[in-house]
């Protein structure tokens, strides 16, 4: 079974051997460089104090994160200025199957809207701006996953850094099913190369 995230590098990068080789492989937190800021912002949401959980994160964070985080912060709190008090931060997982590939899919929280209906967000947190394919891919499979994650939420993919919604979805399930065909042909291969003797 594969993250969201996972699942979403293997379509947008040159590195498919390493990768597929590993995307099976679960979640790891110490290994997740945004999980403070990640945590910190969905803190601030749950007590409404969005400005006090950004200062928090900023003063622990590790000096090599503070320029990162800061730049983060700063979107975080441009978005949610404009933003319903009103957020669901713990999401059930959805799932999203091909195959014999299992992507999990959790929006990281769900914001209400004046109409009263809601985003369902995935932020994006990394430097450089999300790709044309990684952000069509990511709304792809919220959307199939919407129904067991928030039903009727509309998906949003939030690039927390420039203060940027991506939500307009493209039909790329069959690019996606191909890629999962390349992905099991590229691990069976990796599987069955034989190690060249020491």
């Amino acid at each position: 079974m594969s993250t969201l995230i996972a699942f979403v590098d293997t379509t947008s990068t040159k590195k498919r051997n390493a990768l597929a080789a590993g995307i099976d492989d679960d979640y790891e937190p110490e290994r997740d460089f945004y999980r403070q800021i990640r945590a910190a912002i969905k803190s601030g949401r749950r007590m409404n104090k969005d400005h006090l959980a950004m200062d928090g994160v900023l003063a622990s964070c590790p000096r090599n994160k503070k320029q990162n985080y800061q730049e983060l912060a700063d979107g975080w709190l441009r978005y949610v200025a404009s933003c319903n008090a009103d957020t669901i931060i713990d999401l059930p997982t959805g799932r999203w199957h091909v195959s014999d590939l299992t992507v999990r899919v959790t929006p990281d929280l769900a914001i209400r809207r004046e109409n009263g209906t809601y985003d369902a967000v995935k932020l994006y947190l990394r430097l450089d701006p999300p790709t044309a394919r990684a952000t069509a891919a990511t709304l792809h499979l919220l959307r199939r996953a919407m129904t067991q994650c928030l039903p009727g939420a509309r998906p949003v993919l939030l690039d927390v850094r420039r203060n940027t919604e991506h939500t307009r979805q493209a039909d790329c399930a069959a690019w996606l099913e191909a890629e999962v065909s390349d992905l099991a042909d590229l691990r069976t291969r990796s599987t069955n190369t034989p190690r060249r003797a020491a």
